[in-house]
């Protein structure tokens, strides 16, 4: 069994952190603005793909990896209420992201097997209460990831689609401090 500490040479030049990786261009605003170190995720995948002319692939925005306990996380933020996603779109960046990191593991003979992944969509909190869409549409979104667990087009893994801020009592989880 390899050593996840082989990811950190891999991903030295992807440094970030939560709040540049939540950071929303268009509105001009951050999901999550602790700075906690992440892996840039998505500006990987596109330096990757074009260093091994392939054809680029959506990928999450944020990888953590949690070397002690041998997890992995994928963050994706949706700066929009769950009605406003495309489902569609966000499976693919996560089967795109999860194929990325098959291919990292097995570069650096890691095994998949040994790890669990664990895929995050945080999305835009509301002001006002969550409506009945909202939350139907969060739970379809969970519930297109459970379809592609069960038929294999993703490992078995955990998910949660999340506003903002039920992601915070997930992130004392991850990153083992209060936000």
């Amino acid at each position: 069994m390899a050593d996840l500490k082989l990811l950190e040479k891999e991903f030295k030049a992807y440094k970030s952190n939560l709040k540049k990786t939540s950071y929303d261009k268009q509105n001009k605003e951050s999901l999550c603005l602790k700075e906690d170190e992440v892996i840039h995720f998505e500006n990987y995948s596109i330096e990757y793909y074009h260093k091994n002319k392939m054809q680029d692939r959506k990928t999450v925005d944020a990888l953590y990896y949690d070397i002690n306990k041998w997890n992995l996380y994928l963050i994706e933020f949706k700066n929009e209420k769950p009605s406003s996603i495309k489902k569609d779109e966000v499976l693919k960046k996560f089967k795109d992201s999860v194929a990325l990191l098959k291919e990292i593991l097995k570069k650096n003979n890691i095994s998949l097997k040994d790890i669990t992944i664990y895929l995050y969509l945080v999305v835009k909190d509301k002001k006002e209460s969550e409506t009945f869409k909202d939350r139907q549409r969060g739970e379809n979104i969970d519930l297109m990831i459970d379809s592609a667990i069960n038929t294999n087009e993703l490992p078995k893994c955990h998910h949660k689609c999340r506003p903002k801020k039920y992601f915070l009592k997930n992130y004392k989880e991850i990153f083992n401090e209060e936000c």
